[in-house]
């Protein structure tokens, strides 16, 4: 190379030196950028997790509740029903008996 062309690359030279630095300064900040955004992200999903955790929990009590308060209505229900039909079984004997004394009546009354 002639001397032009060295005295040339001499005076590029401290701007290649200052646009590197520039360069390595600026990833530097996106680097501190991006992990702070990652540990931002990771902090709201872990947050969302505990959240969503919390919800199935709420979720699995509510529906536990209500099972116990069905069964609670269905049992209260049997005993009603039960207890009804055990009253009309009654009626339904003392009817059956009283057309048997009826009939018993009027089949001595016909002798």
């Amino acid at each position: 190379m002639s001397q032009s062309s060295w005295d040339i690359l001499a005076t590029q030279a401290p701007f290649v030196v200052v646009i590197a630095i520039l360069m390595i300064y600026v990833l530097r900040h996106l680097e501190r950028y991006q992990n702070a955004m990652m540990k931002f992200l990771s902090d709201q999903a872990e947050m969302n997790r505990g959240f969503i955790n919390d919800q199935q929990v709420q979720h699995t009590q509510g529906v536990a509740r209500l099972a116990e308060e069905i069964k609670t209505q269905r049992t209260d229900t049997i005993k009603e029903l039960t207890n009804l039909t055990q009253r009309v079984d009654s009626v339904i004997d003392k009817a059956i008996m009283l057309d048997y004394a009826t009939k018993a009546k009027s089949h001595h009354d016909e002798r």
